[in-house]
């Protein structure tokens, strides 16, 4: 008796423990793709080095974003991926903006 009174406890803990477990991954990825899209979006628009001269795109696929584009300032390769990897639903972030050289008419003034 003392045996299956343990067993059954012991279940219930399990059952209990897998809802639990189901129930955080579930809520991470009830996040509709499109929650995902505005918070890339807000998140990099409100990047304080994104100029009319830059030019980044990017694309979601479930909680992957892929980030391409170009840029003047290298730091804004950088902030960009630390916004979107902060964005809602975010899990992982792949970084293909190009960083562009100072033109010659830069190097020339300089």
């Amino acid at each position: 008796m003392n045996a299956s009174i343990r067993a059954l406890r012991l279940g219930l803990f399990s059952l209990a423990l897998l809802g639990t477990i189901g129930g955080a991954s579930g809520r991470a990825q009830g996040v509709t793709p499109n929650v995902t899209v505005r918070s890339v979006q807000r998140s990099l628009e409100r990047l304080p080095y994104y100029g009319v001269f830059d030019y980044i795109v990017f694309r979601v696929n479930g909680g992957t974003v892929s980030l391409a584009g170009y840029s003047f300032e290298g730091r804004l390769k950088a902030d960009a991926e630390m916004a979107a990897k902060r964005a809602t639903g975010v899990v992982e972030v792949g970084n293909e903006i190009e960083v562009l050289p100072a033109s010659q008419n830069d190097d020339r003034i300089r």
